[in-house]
C-alpha cells in the first residue's frame, strides 16, 4: 500500500479500523480499535511483504491451515528462560504465514483464533465487555509456572508489545 507519510499512516489506519469492524459485525471477539493497532505494527502500516499477502496481523500457517501460505523471514525474540545462560535476544527464522483474499478475512481469521485458543480466553471475555486494554493483556504471553513449559503463549514475542501496540492506539485515537 505504501503508506509512509502520515496521511498514508491515517488513510492505513482507517481501512484497517473498518476492516476489524467488519469482522466484529460478523462475530470475531475483537476490539477494533486494538485490531487496527496490532495491524499496523504488524504490517509497517501495510508496507511489509507481508501485507501484500493480506496478512495484516502476523498470521503464522500452522499444520492445520490448509489455505494459501508464504514463506517469509521473521524476528522471534528468545526469552531468558528458553536459553538460561544467555540473555533474551532477537532471532531471525523462516516461517510459514497464511495469505487472505482481503484485509476482511484476515480479521474474522484473527478472532476465530482468538476465540478457539483457551489462552485467549480473557482477550474474548474483554471483547465481550469492549475493554480495549484488557483485550490487549490478554493477547500477551502469560507465565504459569516454573518453566518456559507452562507458560500460556501470547499473540508475539516481542517483550515491548503491550507498549507498541497502545502506542499507536493512542496516536489515533484507537483507545
Amino acid at each position: 500500500m505504501g503508506l509512509t507519510s502520515r496521511d498514508g499512516r491515517a488513510e492505513f489506519i482507517a481501512l484497517a479500523l473498518a476492516s476489524a469492524e467488519t469482522a466484529r459485525e460478523l462475530g470475531a471477539p475483537i476490539v477494533p480499535g486494538i485490531a487496527a493497532a496490532q495491524a499496523a505494527l504488524e504490517s509497517r502500516y501495510g508496507d511489509s511483504r507481508l501485507a501484500l499477502a493480506n496478512n495484516l496481523l502476523g498470521i503464522k500457517a500452522g499444520q492445520s491451515w490448509a489455505g494459501p501460505t508464504l514463506d517469509l523471514p521473521t524476528r522471534e525474540w528468545v526469552a531468558p528462560t528458553e536459553q538460561p545462560l544467555r540473555a533474551g535476544h532477537w532471532i531471525t527464522v523462516t516461517a510459514r504465514w497464511r495469505r487472505y483474499a482481503s484485509w476482511a478475512d484476515c480479521f474474522v481469521d484473527y478472532g476465530k483464533i482468538i476465540a478457539r485458543l483457551s489462552w485467549y480466553a480473557d482477550a474474548a471475555e474483554a471483547a465481550k465487555r469492549g475493554d480495549a486494554r484488557a483485550f490487549l493483556e490478554g493477547l500477551l504471553a502469560k507465565p504459569n509456572g516454573p518453566g518456559a513449559a507452562d507458560d500460556e503463549p501470547g499473540w508475539a514475542t516481542d517483550p515491548s508489545y503491550r507498549e507498541k501496540v497502545l502506542g499507536i492506539a493512542e496516536q489515533w485515537g484507537l483507545v
